[in-house]
């Protein structure tokens, strides 16, 4: 049974940096129409820490990486950029909070609060 996840690889022999981009199929158009934001504030909350790494930024910012991520109306874009021989930590990373995302109450009302104002 398919999961849904598609991988494309493309190598740049010309750069010393790596990409990974994670594109979900899931934007403000799939929130309930009563309980727009929902979209955004998942996309705010993949950033609060999973099961290995308590906090995402850290452990890339580490590896000399950086990462941001943006929701529209179909998708929400997570990327990463580092050296290319730091690519493992980004792939690590995501495939951590892509299985075993936490979900706290104080990060909720955090990141509730931030999406609000946003």
């Amino acid at each position: 049974m398919s999961n849904g996840l598609t991988v494309i690889a493309h190598e740049d022999q010309t750069t010393p940096m790596a990409a990974v981009n994670l594109l979900y199929r899931a934007g403000s158009k799939h929130d309930p129409v009563d309980r727009t934001g929902l979209a955004h504030l998942l996309e705010h909350m993949m950033f609060t820490g999973s099961k290995h790494a308590k906090d995402f930024d850290s452990p890339l910012q580490l590896a000399s990486g950086e990462n941001n991520a943006f929701t529209n109306k179909d998708i929400t874009n997570y990327y990463d950029i580092l050296p290319v021989g730091n690519l493992t930590t980004a792939l690590w990373l995501e495939s951590d909070r892509m299985r075993d995302l936490l979900f706290d109450k104080a990060s909720f009302k955090t990141q509730k609060k931030v999406v609000i104002e946003e």
